[in-house]
C-alpha cells in the first residue's frame, strides 16, 4: 500500500497538474479540463499507484534508446479526490493543485443553466477567467524550484516539523525548496 505522503513527495518531483485547451467539434467555444498526471520510467511503481488510486493508466514506448514511460492520469472531477488528498502534504505543486480545484469549484463545469441564459458578455468572462487559470498554471511552471540549504538567519522560515523530542526545528538547519521566477 502507497502511503498518500510518498505519493505527494513523488508527485511533487514527477507529477504535473494542467489545464488544457481543446477546439470542440460543434462549437466556437473551447472545451477545458484539468489533468493531473504521474509519469515515469518504473513501471511497478506507477501501476502499482494505477492499482490503488485509478486513474487511466497509459504506456509511451521510448524512441531513440530512451526508455518506455509510463503515466496514471486523473482529468477533471475524477481529479478531485487525488488533488484533495495529496494537497496538504505537497510542498513545489501545491500551488497548482489548488488552482486546479479552484478551476473545477468555479469554473470547469458551469452547467447547462448557465449556457441558456448566458448573454455573449457572460461567455466572454468566463472564457477569461479561465484563460487566465491557464496562464497561472503555465507561469508557475516556469517557476525554478532549486533547493539550498537555509538555517532561517535570513529571515525565511524553515519547512515545517518538529525533531524527535517534539522541540520546534526552527533552530537546526533544514532542507528549504525556494521558488524563483
Amino acid at each position: 500500500m502507497i502511503d498518500i505522503r510518498y505519493l505527494a513527495g513523488l508527485f511533487d518531483g514527477e507529477g504535473c497538474v494542467s489545464l488544457v485547451k481543446q477546439a470542440r467539434v460543434n462549437s466556437p467555444l473551447p472545451s477545458y479540463s484539468v489533468r493531473v498526471v504521474i509519469s515515469m520510467t518504473n513501471k511497478p511503481l506507477i501501476k502499482a499507484i494505477y492499482g490503488q488510486f485509478g486513474g487511466n493508466y497509459t504506456e509511451r514506448k521510448g524512441i531513440n534508446g530512451c526508455r518506455n514511460v509510463f503515466s496514471v492520469m486523473w482529468a477533471n472531477r475524477k481529479a478531485i479526490p487525488m488533488l484533495t488528498a495529496l494537497i496538504p502534504h505537497l510542498h513545489i505543486k501545491r500551488e497548482e493543485a489548488e488552482i486546479a480545484l479552484d478551476f473545477m469549484m468555479r469554473l470547469g463545469s458551469v452547467g447547462t443553466a448557465f449556457w441558456r441564459r448566458a448573454t455573449q458578455a457572460d461567455i466572454d468572462l468566463l472564457l477569461a477567467e479561465r484563460e487566465a487559470v491557464r496562464a497561472r498554471l503555465a507561469a508557475l511552471k516556469r517557476v525554478n524550484h532549486s533547493v539550498r540549504w537555509d538555517d532561517g538567519e535570513f529571515g525565511e522560515n524553515p519547512m515545517p516539523g518538529v525533531s524527535a523530542e517534539g522541540q520546534s526545528r526552527a533552530k537546526q538547519t533544514t532542507l528549504k525548496v525556494v521558488g524563483r521566477v
